[in-house]
């Protein structure tokens, strides 16, 4: 019996499976064929690729500031072995009022370079060179100072006159600052009209190659015209407070 049923099952399942078709997913006779269509994407592309010509550029190195520096306290004798550099910037941070003085070679010749009433933060100065008299040295004396007060520290800094670190003022111009500055002339100032307040001395000078000129010294304030020699290349402002020039 249970053979015969066994068989029976075989029978029935092999029917089956001749009845049935494998039907395709697209196998419809209304559906047409899909055909793949390629995209086209437009872009604009140039018919000849342009390249910009090469263009040869000369960059020439901006000048840097090279000081040098000297710092120290009480009465001192410095030697100095570059006479190119004569604008120096002196700050004093002691009592008394500090002196330079500069020295020329023959030993004999002593020149006032700079006076001033400390504590003092910053003021510029030239090293003048009269004549054939070179200076090779220059002296810190300290006089005037309290009783028991100790000395205190000054700095002395020869400033590079090729250096482009200087705010410059060109013919017609105007400028303004606040406190000493040494300003370089861009091309020749006949008239200089300026006008400044400081708690102490107000003072200009004018310097070149030849010309060592205080055109400017008032006291606490000073407003007026004056005369600039055309030779010269630097103005050294002296002046604490606030300040105002004009040029022609």
């Amino acid at each position: 019996m249970k053979k015969s049923l066994i068989i029976l099952i075989l029978i029935l399942g092999w029917s089956v499976l001749l009845g049935c078709r494998l039907i395709p997913l697209n196998s419809s006779k209304d559906s047409p064929a899909v055909k793949a269509t390629p995209t086209v994407v437009e872009t604009d592309i140039p018919d000849e690729e342009t390249v910009e010509p090469f263009v040869d550029v000369t960059v020439t190195p901006a000048v840097t500031s090279n000081p040098m520096i000297f710092s120290g306290t009480g009465d001192k004798v410095i030697k100095l072995d570059v006479t190119d550099r004569r604008i120096i910037k002196l700050s004093y941070k002691g009592p008394g009022t500090l002196f330079i003085y500069g020295y020329g070679k023959d030993g004999n010749s002593k020149m006032v370079v700079a006076m001033v009433d400390g504590p003092s933060e910053k003021s510029y100065h030239i090293i003048n060179q009269y004549k054939e008299v070179v200076v090779n040295r220059i002296g810190i004396n300290i006089i005037n100072k309290p009783a028991g007060s100790e000395d205190g520290e000054w700095k002395i800094i020869f400033l590079d006159p090729q250096a482009d670190a200087y705010r410059s003022v060109d013919v017609p111009d105007r400028m303004e600052g606040s406190g000493p500055e040494a300003i370089k002339i861009s091309s020749p100032i006949h008239t200089l009209t300026f006008n400044g307040e400081s708690r102490k001395m107000v003072s200009v000078y004018a310097v070149g190659p030849d010309v060592e000129d205080m055109v400017i010294t008032a006291y606490q304030a000073y407003q007026g015209e004056v005369a600039v020699p055309s030779q010269a290349e630097f103005l050294l402002i002296n002046c604490n407070g606030d300040w105002q020039l004009s040029t022609e």
